[in-house]
């Protein structure tokens, strides 16, 4: 459970630090489904949009990816219009 913790925990990180500006006032949404099998995190802000290829990427230099990637099964991200959907 701890796992879930962190890569929920840096997902919300990252939506604070990269998503809006600093002296932008907005917020994000963390939804927390229990499927019969696992849990589903969903984190959905309405800021800038994250650059999806990062995720795809076998090697990545981004230490918080990696974090997510060991902590967590699957990791999606998806852009829509008003934001993205973690």
């Amino acid at each position: 459970m701890r796992d879930l913790e962190l890569a929920t925990e840096e997902t919300c990180h990252n939506v604070i630090e990269h998503a809006y500006e600093p002296d932008e006032e907005n917020y994000y949404q963390v939804k927390i489904h229990r499927e019969p099998t696992c849990f589903r995190i969903t984190v959905r802000d309405q800021g800038m949009p994250f650059n999806l290829q990062r995720l795809n990427e076998d090697e990545t230099s981004d230490i918080g990816i990696k974090l997510m990637r060991a902590c967590t099964d699957e990791i999606r991200s998806r852009y829509r219009e008003k934001g993205v959907k973690w």
